[in-house]
Order: structure tokens, then sequence, then C-alpha cells
């Protein structure tokens, strides 16, 4: 994709979600020459941190508290953020007035001069995003890790060259709102049920998760995990199909991440060498598995970002608690909790020495937190401050 093939100068630009994405498609679509204005649900008192981050407010529209059919009718484009349905009112309102919607990776897609890398799966997204970058740096190329890690895609967009590539965590909530993308590379690390809060079914996540190869051709490459799930999948694929755990792979490498990583490496024709030495001088990603601190003979770890764990107790908060307590009350214990700290306090009552206490939530957590790296910070503060 070409700055010229997508152009919204003269434009009107309508974004629906005030956080961090849209903050950053707003001011995108301003300093391209294009008229940005921002729906907003929640009150404007309850987004003013995000709104200050408009780079020219006075050349912003904002509604707040709601949604309004003749706002979202006066525009051009409507571009959600990752955080909105496509069920939405307003996507509804949008569509039937023949505007095109779109998410903002769909968004910044159209904007992007350089290949792109964009990794998915349900665990290991982010340790192998950043591996995966840190292996592009090594071997002296420009890179952009973005996407659901941490920064948005379309902040990062209008400063790329076409040598650049990016690295691109994206995830199901991301990729449902996609139309045209079209990664060079696009890896799908593994498949289980998640996001209950979300998705009506696991068909439903499953297949936005696919989206990530939906307009792949014989030039670009799918780099799977081996699951019975993906494998029949692959059979329908455009692209070239690489199983990175696969009769091949090294047989001294046997972190999926890693493996992940050497096969997007190996797609882009990077040495592995430059793989190898990257993997030895890893030291981790913050909230994946990161310990915390030990007390009275229990550890804490933040694993905010949902890499799976060895279960003995659960303790569940947040909207889907109900949901979680009735699913796995029959092969677990749970308990439930109204907020974080509870929850903790109740982790510390119930751990024994040698325990560790796990944070690590099943689904997203919009209600109570910005995203996982805001809940994962919580979760240390709250740690930090046990006595």
């Amino acid at each position: 994709m070409t700055l010229s093939a997508f152009n919204v100068k003269g434009k009107r630009v309508t974004v629906i979600g005030a956080a961090r994405s849209g903050i950053a498609l707003a001011n995108a679509v301003v300093r391209l020459g294009g008229t940005a204005q921002i729906s907003e649900f929640k009150p404007r008192a309850s987004v003013e941190k995000e709104l200050s981050g408009l780079v020219s407010p006075q050349q912003t529209r904002i509604e707040c508290g709601g949604h309004t059919k003749a706002f979202i009718e006066n525009s051009d484009y409507v571009v959600l953020s990752p955080g909105v349905r496509r069920d939405a009112q307003p996507v509804d309102w949008a569509r039937a007035a023949a505007i095109e919607v779109m998410g903002e990776i769909e968004f910044a897609f159209r904007l992007c001069p350089c290949p792109i890398v964009a990794v998915t799966g349900t665990n290991g997204k982010t340790t192998t995003s950043t591996l995966i970058a840190a292996i592009i740096k090594a071997a002296g190329r420009g890179v952009c890790l973005c996407g659901n890690i941490g920064s948005p895609f379309v902040q990062h967009v209008l400063d790329l060259s076409p040598s650049d590539t990016v690295v691109l965590e994206i995830s199901s909530f991301q990729l449902e709102s996609t139309v045209r993308f079209k990664p060079r590379v696009g890896i799908w690390l593994n498949f289980s049920q998640n996001h209950l809060d979300r998705h009506k079914d696991v068909q439903e996540y499953f297949d936005a998760k696919a989206r990530l190869f939906a307009n792949q051709d014989e030039n670009d490459v799918a780099i799977l995990g081996d699951q019975p799930e993906l494998r029949e999948m692959a059979g329908h694929l455009k692209s070239h199909v690489m199983f990175f755990n696969d009769p091949i792979a090294p047989k001294d490498i046997d972190n999926p991440n890693h493996l992940a990583a050497l096969a997007a490496a190996r797609a882009l024709g990077i040495a592995d060498e430059i793989s190898r030495k990257v993997f030895a001088e890893f030291k981790g990603v913050e909230h994946r598995q990161e310990w915390v601190r030990a007390l009275d003979g229990v550890d804490y770890i933040n694993d905010s970002g949902l890499v799976k764990a060895r279960v003995t107790k659960m303790i569940v908060i947040g909207q889907t608690k109900e949901l979680l307590r009735a699913t796995f009350t029959d092969v677990i214990s749970v308990e439930v909790c109204g907020s974080l700290p509870e929850a903790v306090a109740a982790a510390r009552r119930a751990a024994k020495p040698g325990d560790c206490v796990v944070l690590s939530p099943m689904c997203a957590s919009f209600d109570m937190f910005n995203d996982y790296e805001h809940r994962g910070r919580v979760f240390k503060e709250i740690v930090h401050q046990l006595v």
C-alpha cells in the first residue's frame, strides 16, 4: 500500500472511541489534511486525560457521553478503535449511510509504505513480536514494533520508509475490523478459547484471528503453530505456509516463541546466527510471567499478558466473573471478588509457602483497566504495598 493509494485530505474521518488508538487516529487524520472528529460513549470528564493527547484539539470535533446518528453520518470514513465492536450502533448507522467502516489497523495499513510482519495467537504474541523486532534490528534494518504491544500502528505509520519493516502484534479485536489488510508475513502462534467478554463463541474468535491471512497471496508467508485447527485452515490459504515446529525445526530450540521468530527471520532472509544471538541475549518481556516479589514464602507473578498457568485456585473479578465461576466451579475452587486489591488480598490469605500468586487473566479488562499494561502495573503496585 502506498500513501497515494489512500488519501484522506479534505475528507471527514470520524473515530469511534477516544482511547489511545482513537487519539492517534485523529492526530494522523489532521496531519494528512483531513478533518477529524471523535465520538466517545463515556462522559468527557472520564476521557480528558486521553483528549489531552490531541495535537490539534481546535481542529478536532468531539462528542462525548454517547454517540449521535447525525454526528456519525457526517463522515466520509468511520474508523473504529479496537475496543469498539463491529455490531455497535454507530457502525450500523455508518453502514446504513453507505459510509466505509474500518478499524485502526486497516486505516494504518492503507498508509503503510513498507512490509508488515503481523503476529497473533492466544498466547505468546508479545514475546514473539519483541524477538522478531530485535532480530530485524540486529540485522541492521529499520524496524517499528507496535500494535497491541503498546503504541498504535497509526501513531508511527506516517514516519515509516519503504526500507523499514513493521512488526505488528495484533489481537482478534483489531483483526475483526480489517478489510484489505495484507501482511507480508502473518504468524498465528496458537489457538484456545479466550475473550469470553467480546466474542459470542469460539468460532467467532477463530474467524477474527483467521482474517490475518484473508488477503495474502502466493508472495506472502503464513507461519503457523502445529494445531489441528490451524492445519485444517492451512489447506485453504493462498500464501506459502510454514509450520514453525515442524520436523525441520532446529532440534536445540524448543521454545515455540523462538521457533516462530526464527521462521519469520528466515522468511525475511535473515541468517539463523543473527536470530540465535538475539535469543541468547533476550531477557524477557514485562507482564509475561514477570516475578514481582516474594512474601512469606509465596512468589507473586505478573502474567497480565495472558500466558497459560497451571491453576489450583481461581479468584475472579470483572464483568465476566460470574460466567467464569459458573464455567470452572465444578473443576476448581473459585472465589469471586469485587476488585483487584480484594483479589490480591484473597490470594494472600489462600496461598501457602511454596505457592505462587499469579495475575493471569482470561480475557481483556476494559471494564477496569486501560489495557494489559495498566492492569499489570496496578497489580505490581498492590503487591509491593503488601506488608
